[in-house]
């Protein structure tokens, strides 16, 4: 699966992910290699260390703009924290 995603990203993508597998202790190139690597990698292209704090920050900070009733606020904000609760992503922060 590893060797399947560097084939398919290019420019600093590609720069981005070659220096984190020269770093990457990768055992048997497994799915879960593969998953622990791609946490890794998106947090890498954000510049964060816990990408799914930063996102609950954000979403804590978040004021319902004028424009939104408030289920399509509600709406907004479910569709964030269901990114937040996805498995590419990492964290401390419990979720609420």
């Amino acid at each position: 699966m590893i060797g399947a995603f560097d084939r398919n990203i290019f420019g600093l993508a590609n720069t981005i992910w070659s220096k984190m597998m020269a770093d990457f202790p990768i055992t048997d190139r497994s799915n879960d290699d593969f998953n622990q690597a791609a946490v890794i990698y998106l947090e890498k292209v954000a510049r964060v260390k816990y990408l799914q704090d930063s996102i609950l920050q954000i979403l804590a900070r978040w004021k319902k703009p004028y424009v939104l009733n408030l289920n399509e606020f509600r709406r907004c904000c479910d569709e964030i924290y269901s990114y937040a609760e996805r498995k590419y992503t990492r964290g401390i922060m419990a979720m609420p």
